[in-house]
């Protein structure tokens, strides 16, 4: 079976939503196994869960060690960024769901949009970089509301410090 790692609160959620889903697949398909836990140790690889609650439920965020190396892992539903010890001096935050200038692909502005309070504004990431003294961030899901060109961030990364836009294949070096 594979290792299921999750929050014992997540595992719970997960099942409530699904009709004990997860203990299906532990326990008659046998293919997971779960481990509620916040914290395992992989190799050389530390892997702490946070719980990012919001007003949508319990959302993990990972922070990932390997030695001296930081990573923080928060890809969705990131708003509010719950205040943890774990993201300060972080080498890499990866963060879904910014904006770059409120502008959406249709034209209408993010101030008008009613997932507006679930996305930071680049200043609010700005804050969240000097805050925990974050070296490096890589913002995700840039294109599934913006509608704008690969291109069109890569030229925005040149007016910012340290922060990059994903994409397919990405990989960071630590």
């Amino acid at each position: 079976p594979i290792e299921f790692i999750a929050l014992p609160e997540v595992v719970d959620d997960i099942n409530a939503w699904n009709g004990d889903g997860l203990y299906y697949y532990e326990d008659v398909l046998n293919c997971i196994s779960i481990n509620k836990t916040d914290h395992v140790k992989i190799g050389n690889l530390e892997l702490h869960l946070i719980n990012n609650k919001t007003h949508r439920g319990n959302m993990t965020f990972y922070v990932i060690l390997e030695g001296t190396k930081k990573a923080v892992y928060a890809c969705c539903d990131v708003k509010p960024f719950i205040p943890n010890e774990w993201y300060f001096d972080a080498d890499l935050l990866i963060l879904g769901l910014v904006s770059d200038d409120g502008i959406l692909k249709d034209g209408s502005k993010l101030e008008d949009a009613p997932f507006k309070e679930d996305m930071f504004t680049m200043d609010e990431l700005m804050e969240i970089k000097r805050r925990y003294r974050i070296k490096r961030v890589v913002i995700t899901h840039i294109d599934e509301y913006w509608g704008k060109s690969y291109a069109y961030y890569q030229e925005l990364e040149k007016s910012l410090d340290g922060i990059f836009f994903a994409y397919d294949g990405m990989v960071m070096e630590l």
